[in-house]
């Protein structure tokens, strides 16, 4: 997970893997989120995808519930999801609790127009970031070069 979109995929499960395992399908663009061990972090599912245990899919209503702007809620209050953590050795989020979670949902074009801008500003971060990390390589490599030139 990473930043609101799956960065890649570790494993492939087989239809037949479906069949005779405990994965679910979630459906493309479902919100996911850990529930034990790394919780409440959060992706949007890029396709449909096999979860395990570890993960919940929540499968909304288009005409109700913006996931996008799910996911920047819960990524906002993330520590309130963090409050309901159970267990001793394998913390986790119950889901009923998950479920009970009280989301405020203004009307979805608001959502829509909320996750819309904050979509955007996030694009504008991660292009500061990398014209960050571009200037950083090409401030080393001067350095390097500088260094061999002396």
């Amino acid at each position: 997970f990473g930043n609101q979109r799956i960065k890649a995929i570790r494993r492939h499960v087989t239809q037949e893997g479906i069949i005779n395992s405990a994965a679910n399908i979630i459906p493309k663009d479902s919100l996911l989120i850990v529930t034990r061990t790394g919780v409440s972090k959060l992706a949007i599912a890029p396709f449909d995808i096999a979860i395990s245990q570890y993960i919940t899919g929540l499968i909304t209503r288009a005409n109700t519930i913006n996931n996008e702007y799910l996911y920047w809620y819960l990524n906002y209050t993330s520590n309130r999801l963090q409050s309901h953590i159970q267990g001793t050795s394998i913390n986790g989020l119950v889901r009923d609790d998950l479920k009970s979670f009280i989301t405020l949902l203004p009307p979805i074009d608001e959502q829509k127009k909320i996750s819309d801008i904050l979509n955007s500003v996030n694009e504008e971060i991660d292009r500061a970031i990398s014209r960050k990390n571009n200037l950083e390589r090409l401030k080393k490599g001067l350095m390097l070069i500088y260094l061999i030139l002396k």
